[in-house]
């Protein structure tokens, strides 16, 4: 079972884990990495994981531009799979007992 999420809905969670363990480029290099798997793009000028840590901005506005000249509107969100939506769950029971 896949869900719908928009960018609003990824956004927040990209916030979330920026503010919980204030490295978001753990989980957006790895988009980064299927992106260029699924469409042959080389890993240049260095790996994804540096790219992410070191240019955290201009990587995800690179990765933005990229779909939208192949024509896809990544404002639209993706396809999450269950553990990640298990994950959101646990984070949201832990910040309902924190606050």
């Amino acid at each position: 079972m896949a869900t719908a999420v928009t960018c609003a809905t990824s956004g927040i969670l990209y916030g979330v884990i920026a503010a919980v363990i204030y490295v978001p480029c753990i989980m957006s290099c790895t988009y980064r990495s299927k992106l260029r798997s699924k469409y042959g793009l080389i890993e240049s000028p260095a790996p994804d994981w540096v790219v992410h840590c070191l240019f955290e901005w201009c990587a995800l506005c690179q990765e933005y531009r990229e779909l939208q000249a192949r024509g896809l509107d990544p404002s639209i969100g993706k396809l999450l799979l269950p553990p990640l939506l298990l994950l959101l769950l646990l984070l949201s029971l832990f910040f309902q007992d924190v606050f």
